[in-house]
């Protein structure tokens, strides 16, 4: 089983790449939205997904889709886009990414909805914090950057005490994927925050958990996320509204579950 100095490293090493190729695309004056759809796509060709840029096989709603990687990369900003967007309101304080990685969906969304929100981007990565950063100085996000770990939210639960929020909506996509056994205290604790209203939207491959069918992803993924989630509801912190499975994703296997819950405040 992989533990979070390895995800670390691992990461360190992946993000690195990505945040030399985000440099010069900055570098070179382009404006936001093409620094950050080419230093996608190079992720992309770096990646598995390298071999079918031109006709990558995907999962939407359970249905397979082909589509070339710039239209794939439209489809994936969709899908997450509407996802938060559901539980977006005028009294939301603040947005939390949890591992966000090098930073694509904080900067996507931060420059979607200009200054009306600010983002927090928790990342386990130094070069993954560094990448986002980089675009958040260059272009003037609304971004603030948290080294983070699963393991230990220590650094979060700080961090959402320094202000009184009312309403904060937390999100992961293709994150807790990585963590084996999340157990039920990552989130319990910050249930038990005096924020009023926390809404949490995930996106990750965790399908075979809905469907009680054998684990179809690696040995090391996520093996907990729906039953912890279901034990939060059981306990009274927390209501479920939604778990779809095979919402997203590339291939079969590696579909993402959209599962949205609240912070039951009754």
């Amino acid at each position: 089983m992989k533990n979070w100095k390895d995800n670390k490293r691992t990461h360190d090493g992946v993000w690195g790449k990505i945040y030399d190729h985000a440099q010069t695309q900055t570098a070179t004056g382009k404006n936001i939205f093409e620094a950050w759809t080419n230093t996608n796509l190079y992720e992309m060709q770096t990646s598995a997904l390298g071999r079918d840029m031109r006709n990558i096989p995907y999962i939407l709603r359970g249905q397979l889709h082909f589509a070339p990687a710039e239209e794939y990369l439209q489809v994936k900003l969709r899908v997450l886009t509407e996802a938060v967007m559901n539980h977006l309101s005028s009294d939301t304080d603040l947005i939390v990414d949890l591992g966000s990685g090098w930073g694509r969906n904080s900067i996507y969304l931060s420059h979607l909805f200009g200054d009306i929100y600010d983002f927090l981007a928790c990342e386990l990565s130094d070069s993954g914090r560094q990448c986002t950063d980089h675009f958040t100085d260059t272009y003037g996000l609304p971004i603030t950057t948290l080294p983070f770990n699963y393991y230990d939210n220590s650094t979060l639960l700080e961090k959402l005490q320094e202000k009184d929020y009312q309403k904060v909506v937390f999100f992961s996509s293709y994150s807790i994927e990585q963590i084996t056994t999340i157990g039920s205290t990552f989130f319990t604790s910050l249930l038990e925050l005096p924020i009023p209203q926390m809404d949490f939207i995930h996106l990750e491959p965790v399908s075979w958990q809905l469907l009680d069918t054998p684990k179809n992803t690696s040995d090391h993924y996520n093996e907990d996320l729906v039953s912890v989630i279901r034990e939060v509801e059981e306990s009274g912190l927390a209501k479920v509204h939604r778990m779809e499975p095979n919402y997203y994703g590339h291939r079969q296997e590696f579909a993402a579950s959209l599962i949205t819950w609240s912070k039951n405040s009754a």
